[in-house]
Parts: structure tokens; sequence; C-alpha cells
């Protein structure tokens, strides 16, 4: 059986970067509250110019290949918030497949009295005067929160009323984000809240009723999606993967499908460590992830080997004494093993790189390059990707 090397040479450390290409996607439309598919339009971004291309189908889908220098992905239904996705492509993709992009289209609040409603669902009204008899002053506390986790958000609250002509804003924090406000005439009043790293809500509240009440209106506040679609290609199917928060631990639902498609709703700018398990539970992969705003896509190819695998910690300690370590990296290359077609570390593999890493901390200022190669033989985007991965699982494990 024939075996390829890996390099890694002592110059600078080479990052792994974020792939951008031109992405063939599978677009998925539904409604946020009720997960039920709708028909939509769906636009793009295309050198500043908003671009029509095509409508989702009764089941919600909807097949496009993005262009090259495509920047936004817009849904747009009557009856629901606009949904824009960030986008960065750039390449032609090097996958056949198409990756699974879920959109969840918000409904608008249709008017109603004593409750806000979006703005844009405002239709003629004639407000009533307050009657006789009526209380002189009601409560309302106005709490933020986000749409998905519920917790609370700080944010700037705005009232403008209609019949005063005056703007009065509340500054609420996390911790503190209610603001109890108290209403002397009837009035149709525009809400506006903005907080860092939500959409803005923009809605009016009609009222006309004084019966001396406390109610407490939720506005809930979304952020601008924040997408992983991966693929992950493999001798058979995955039995689950994960992304873990690194910061506060928890774990994110992660969608997959038979086909080695998954999906994940996840926010920028944390950093996530992404693992793919395989049928017996053995570690296929793991990397650290951190995300930008919009479409994160990825590829990667794993290698099923049903055999028991032991975990890292349970290897020989002694072995690791049997050449010294400050020679281990004396040249300016060093070379690494892989069986053909594979990125798996073998035990003798991780031995050296856990010399590897001593001689490391011994020389802190020293830093690395790590190179992934393949042999000429083959499906040139699948050597690309295994050589890349024998790079990253060199990174990762160091």
């Amino acid at each position: 059986m024939k075996r390829w090397a890996i390099v890694a040479v002592i110059f600078f450390a080479t990052p792994l970067s974020s792939w951008s290409q031109c992405l063939p996607l599978s677009i998925f439309v539904s409604d946020y509250s009720s997960k039920q598919p709708i028909q939509a339009q769906l636009f793009i971004r295309l050198n500043g110019q908003k671009k029509a291309v095509g409508i989702s189908s009764e089941s919600g889908q909807l097949s496009v290949n993005l262009p090259c220098n495509s920047s936004e992905l817009i849904a747009e239904k009557q009856g629901y918030q606009p949904l824009i996705l960030a986008i960065t492509t750039g390449q032609p993709s090097l996958s056949e497949t198409s990756y699974h992009v879920p959109l969840a289209l918000i409904p608008l609040d249709k008017q109603a009295l004593n409750r806000p409603y979006s703005q844009s669902e405002q239709t003629g009204f004639v407000l009533k005067e307050k009657a006789a008899g009526e209380t002189p002053t009601e409560t309302r506390l106005f709490k933020i929160t986000d749409m998905l986790s519920g917790a609370g958000v700080g944010a700037e609250l705005c009232l403008f009323y209609t019949k005063t002509r005056k703007k009065s804003c509340f500054n609420l924090s996390n911790l503190a984000s209610t603001a109890e406000i108290q209403f002397q005439q009837p009035d149709i009043i525009a809400i506006e809240v903005k907080a860092a790293g939500y959409q803005p809500y923009n809605g009016n509240l009609i009222l006309e009723t004084f019966e001396g009440k406390k109610s407490i209106y939720e506005i809930k506040l979304s952020r601008p999606p924040t997408l992983f679609s991966a693929l992950i290609k493999s001798n058979e199917p995955p039995k689950r993967s994960q992304l873990k928060d690194q910061q506060t631990g928890q774990i994110v639902e992660v969608v997959m499908a038979t086909n080695g498609q998954m999906t994940a709703n996840v926010e920028p700018k944390r950093n996530y460590e992404w693992t793919i398990l395989g049928k017996n539970d053995q570690l296929l992969y793991v990397e650290n992830l951190t995300f930008t705003l919009g479409l994160n896509h990825r590829i990667v190819v794993v290698r099923q080997v049903h055999k028991a695998v032991k975990p890292v910690s349970e290897k020989p300690v002694q072995a690791l004494v049997n050449e010294p370590v400050g020679a281990v990296l004396a040249s300016t290359e060093s070379l690494l093993y892989f069986e053909k077609s594979t990125y798996d570390l073998s035990l003798a593999t991780r031995q050296r790189l856990e010399q590897w890493a001593a001689w490391w901390r011994q020389s802190p200022t020293k830093r690395l390059k790590i190179e992934g190669h393949t042999d000429n033989v083959g499906d040139v985007r699948l050597n690309q990707l295994l050589s890349e991965n024998r790079a990253k699982v060199v990174a990762t494990y160091l």
C-alpha cells in the first residue's frame, strides 16, 4: 500500500483560511413560527444591484447557483419580514453537491388594539377619545428579548407620540431590559427599538382604552442570520456532527441529512469546536471555527475505519522519551506519513507530534508552516481536499 507525505516547514504560521467560492445552493424557505414551507421570492445582490433569481416551490424549495460576485441572498414574501443573508463567494465551488440553506421568514404582526404590531401593517384607523369614568393612566411594561434564546437584550427603546409629536427614549441593559411607561391619553404610538447585533424593530401601538391595567409587551429582536452549511463526504454517513460554543460550553443544534449535509444556526465572531463522529462514535474530524456574519460553508472528506480506537490520552508516555526532543526539528523539514486516501493520525504520528509540541514549547518564538500533499492520481478536487485535511488535522492536534 502506498503512503504519502505531509510536510511541516519551520518558517511562519499559515492560518487556515475560510473558503470563498461560487456556491450551488439548495434553499428551503419556511415560516419561522409554524415551520411550514412557503413560497417566497428570492433575490441576490449583484454588484450593488438587486436581481431576482426565482420563487420557491409550494414545498419551499429552490435550487440556485450563485454568481461569483454575489454579496447577499434575499427572501421576500408579503406579510413577512424580509430576510437578508450575507454571502461570500469568489471562486467556483469544489463541490457538485448543493449546500443546504434553510431560510425561516418571520411573520409580521397584524394591526390590533392594545398590543404592538408591525408598522408596515398599519391601515386607516380612527382613534376614540377617552370616555368618561376611565382611569387617568395606563401602565405598560416594554420587555426587549432575543427571539431565539428569550434572554433580555440591552437596547434603545424610543416612542413617538402622534398627538403631542413628542419622542421619549429609554436605554435598557441586558439585566434591566424592561421599561415601565405610563400613558395619559389615547394615542397611536410608533415604537422603534435598536440593539447592537440585531435587526431594528419598527412597530405601532394603538392605545385607546384606559382601565387601569398593567400589561407587559414583549418585543422580540432577531439577529441577522448566520448559518453554517457543510458537506461531509465519507465512505458511509457519519453518525452525528456537533458544534460546541467554546466560551459557554453550549452545544448548538445541528441538523444532519443522510447524504452528509449539515446545517446549524450560529453566532458570528464566536469560537466553536466542530466535531464529526463515525458509526462507532469514533472521532473522524475536529476543527476550531470562527464564523462571519451570513453564510459560512465548508466541505470535508472523512473515512471511517471500523476498528477499536484508543483515546489519545491512553498511549504510552514512555514512548515519547526514546528520542531527545531538542533534535526532533533540527532540519528545516520534517515528514509525517499517512496511509493512502486517509488523513488518520497513526499512533506513531501522534507520538511524533507530541515530540514536536515539546520542542515547540522549548522554542516558543518559532512558528510553523504546515503543508499537505497527495499524489496526482484520481480526482483533482478530492486530492485537494485530502491534502488540506491532512494539514488541518496536524494543526488541530498541535
